[in-house]
């Protein structure tokens, strides 16, 4: 009766009810994804829980139905449970010796009016959660976001034996949202040192090279700061099919080759984040089919690579991730200018319509800035352009008087300059 959840529009001001009735309810760790929200259950009664409810169903109806709404008329049914929120001294319930609050198993020859209500506890028909999974033996406490080998979140929910229905050993389970939208779990860590029913590890931070680091809590034979390292590695089916994408040097050392080897796949989309932010933009301005990317290191940040490969009738897998960090000097004596060439830049000048259309057919992370001048040096026309996003860039000219100018494309260094 005391377990529920609710949700609030209005920054916590009114709140309404979504669900109740068991300690599938009771939460410690709650949390959010873009498709989905989670939680786990926080018990000693064994099976403990993972479910989700889809975001789908708020954006669809405008609002979380109640799973456990108030009925006050029709009859009940014999596979659901019902809470008594008001009663007569005719009722059924009531003769048996049950008051308002308690649990009772539907009968169908019980039907309902204004003076004897029930809320509705796990009704099939109305509940739209989702069982991710079920964990026995853990009580399912504190959580957080880490990022995989390949820069996929990864939820980190700790447990401890308290159930104890198999063992006393503490837990770390990893839940992982798959691109086509099913939920993985697996057991990242594990110890046979427990003092108590009640020790556990802490998920508490993720460095920038991936390492994890833990809070311990009545562990034996660890440290006496109570903090452990390790590293975060999930074990994906697929993985003998997504291989190993390594990045190379060339003769410019702020050029590099990704290459995606030992892979199988039908199609390639290649994706970049900045360092850390592990948000994943498509490039749309490579080849599908190929395996080698060419790269530009940045002038003032770090980005990570990967290749999201697509393979007929299963599920799209990403490879692992590699750091391209920025621009470093050279120590020779060469031109430090880049060749505008290099980037795959063309101008396309459609005099018809007054256009000019620019494309990059290679992946420069970082905006250009696009200026226009006039032969006397006045800037007429400015602008930035993310071609990492959009690989085109369109400016219509017809305010201009007819005549030559001056197009400069840049970023930190000049790219390219052009009539």
């Amino acid at each position: 009766q005391h377990s529920h959840i609710f949700y609030s529009e209005d920054n916590g001001s009114t709140w309404k009810h979504v669900g109740m009735g068991s300690q599938e309810w009771r939460v410690l760790s709650i949390w959010f994804t873009p498709k989905y929200v989670y939680w786990s259950m926080d018990t000693h009664v064994a099976p403990q829980r993972i479910f989700r409810i889809n975001r789908e169903v708020y954006k669809k109806q405008g609002y979380w139905p109640d799973m456990s709404s108030k009925l006050a008329s029709g009859f009940l049914k014999s596979d659901v449970k019902y809470m008594i929120s008001s009663v007569t001294d005719n009722n059924y319930y009531y003769k048996l010796g049950y008051k308002v609050g308690d649990i009772v198993q539907g009968n169908v020859k019980v039907s309902l009016n204004d003076s004897n209500t029930v809320y509705s506890l796990n009704d099939p028909d109305l509940d739209y959660r989702e069982l991710v999974a079920s964990l026995p033996n853990n009580a399912l406490w504190a959580y957080t976001v880490a990022y995989d080998q390949r820069g996929d979140a990864v939820t980190l929910l700790s447990s401890n034996g308290e159930g104890q229905a198999i063992d006393n050993r503490p837990r770390v389970f990893g839940i992982k949202e798959l691109a086509d939208g099913r939920a993985e779990v697996q057991e990242l860590l594990s110890t046979n040192t427990a003092k108590s029913v009640y020790s556990q590890f802490y998920p508490f931070e993720q460095d920038g090279a991936g390492n994890m680091y833990f809070l311990t809590y009545e562990l034996n034979s660890y440290a006496a700061q109570g903090i452990i390292q390790t590293q975060l590695f999930w074990n994906n089916a697929s993985d003998n099919k997504t291989g190993l994408l390594e990045a190379e040097e060339t003769e410019d050392v702020n050029v590099l080759l990704l290459n995606l080897k030992g892979c199988e796949s039908d199609s390639i989309v290649w994706q970049v984040s900045q360092e850390r932010k592990f948000k994943w933009l498509n490039l749309t301005n490579t080849d599908v089919k190929s395996k080698i990317l060419k790269v530009y290191r940045d002038s003032a940040n770090n980005y990570l690579y990967r290749a999201l490969i697509f393979q007929k009738d299963e599920t799209p897998s990403a490879s692992n991730y590699v750091k391209v960090e920025k621009e470093k000097r050279r120590t020779d004596n060469k031109n430090l200018r880049r060749d505008p060439l290099s980037f795959g830049i063309s101008l396309i000048n459609n005099e018809n319509e007054k256009c000019i259309v620019i494309k990059c057919h290679d992946s420069i992370p970082e905006k250009l800035n696009i200026i226009l001048y006039d032969l006397s040096g006045r800037a007429v026309y400015s602008n930035t352009h993310n071609f990492t996003l959009n690989n085109t860039f369109e400016a219509m000219l017809d305010n201009f008087q007819q005549g030559v100018y001056l197009l400069r494309i840049h970023g930190f260094k000049d790219y390219l300059s052009s009539k």
